[in-house]
């Protein structure tokens, strides 16, 4: 007898559930204590990974308050990505809407902050910006130039003190809260994000730089919120936290690349001539508007799936000197840990494991080609029918 896969799942996850039909064990014996058994490890490791993904809403609940409500949590949220990492990603919400601790309303936004943390650590890696780059801007430069956000960089808004409470129950000696609204900047200059607590301006200026605004645009929206607003307080908090990638022109930049830019894919030259592009080739030129380009418009070839081939070569090929300008322009190479080895048990080298694998990747498509859904399979398709007919 086949065994109801669906209501197997719904099983695992109510532990008043029948015990699925035709369940046997290897003797053919009804396997009713050894679904149960594996019920109740699902659970409690399912309790375990909230917990230890939400450590201080268990101490603000209490250990059997929060046991109790992560059984609530899993009957509404099971898990829907084998990754445990992901596991917990609603739980603010349903923090909110969970009636019984309607008198507690700011754990949807302390479990906001601590998911925030969580996604920042496991972003993906990127390569700041210098900031002399900035230095050598003239102001109507720097008012024109776009910023982009690292990717694990993240923005807490919340009408609680969310950073004091979180803080007040992970540091030992730190300050009662005061019940104060606060928002929460969050970057990562290497490892581990780190929290800080930023203004209305602040928040005001970052989501319309997030929505591709110029810098002076984003410093009006922010001064008209804020009219005291310090953008230099929060330019330093930026830059600390390497949260800045790029520094462009917007459409144009690719075409006139930026300091910025020039700064990335040559950064001892860079150096040498103290910033100033004046003084490069146009060599370094073509370098960087070809860098750019290939940025965009090669990821978008391949999702595509037009000229595949020819544009995983080009990503290698970008892939190649983007290490080895990480290695050898940065000086990346004398850092233990970057270059990595293959086969020695730690996945998370930059160059032979992230790097490696995306190669591998893109190596697949130039062998094998795009798949059934691709416009190179469609213009094939469609050649081959004009010539049939003709």
């Amino acid at each position: 007898m086949i065994v109801d896969q669906s209501y197997f799942h719904e099983a695992l996850r109510d532990p008043a559930a029948p015990i699925p039909a035709g369940l046997v064990d290897p003797q053919s014996d009804p396997a009713g204590r050894r679904f149960n058994v594996y019920r109740n490890n699902v659970t409690t490791s399912l309790m375990d990974a909230l917990e230890d993904g939400y450590p201080v809403i268990k101490k603000l609940l209490g250990n059997e308050n929060f046991r109790n409500l992560s059984r609530e949590y899993q009957a509404a949220h099971p898990p829907t990505s084998p990754l445990m990492m992901f596991f917990g990603g609603p739980f603010a919400d349903f923090l909110d809407g969970f009636k019984p601790l309607a008198k507690l309303p700011y754990l949807g936004d302390v479990a906001r902050l601590k998911y925030g943390l969580r996604q920042s650590y496991h972003a993906a890696d990127t390569t700041p910006i210098d900031p002399a780059c900035l230095g050598n801007l003239s102001e109507q430069e720097l008012l024109a130039a776009r910023l982009t956000l690292a990717p694990s960089v993240k923005v807490i808004t919340s009408k609680w003190p969310i950073l004091g409470i979180w803080q007040f129950n992970t540091i030992d000696d730190a300050p009662k809260p005061e019940a104060k609204a606060q928002s929460v900047l969050i970057t990562r200059a290497e490892f581990d994000p780190t929290p800080t607590k930023i203004s209305h301006g602040d928040v005001e200026f970052l989501g319309a730089v997030s929505q591709g605004h110029t810098l002076g645009e984003a410093l009006v929206s922010a001064q008209q919120l804020e009219p005291a607003h310090d953008f230099a307080a929060l330019l330093g908090k930026l830059l600390n936290g390497n949260a800045l990638t790029k520094l462009g022109d917007g459409v144009l930049g690719i075409f006139q690349p930026s300091v910025g830019a020039y700064a990335q894919i040559f950064p001892k030259v860079m150096e040498s001539v103290v910033y100033d592009t004046s003084q490069l080739s146009a060599f370094h030129w073509l370098v960087v508007v070809a860098g750019t380009w290939a940025e965009f418009v090669l990821p978008a070839l391949i999702v595509s799936g037009l000229l595949t081939r020819l544009s995983s070569l080009g990503m290698i090929a970008f892939i190649a000197v983007q290490s080895l300008t990480d290695l050898y322009g940065r000086g990346a190479i004398e850092h233990d840990g970057t270059l990595g080895a293959f086969f020695d048990r730690f996945p998370d080298a930059i160059i032979l494991d992230q790097r490696a694998f995306w190669v591998f990747a893109l190596l697949v498509l130039v062998i094998k080609g795009a798949g059934p859904l691709s416009l190179d399979r469609l213009l094939r398709g469609s050649q081959s029918s004009a010539t049939s007919a003709t």
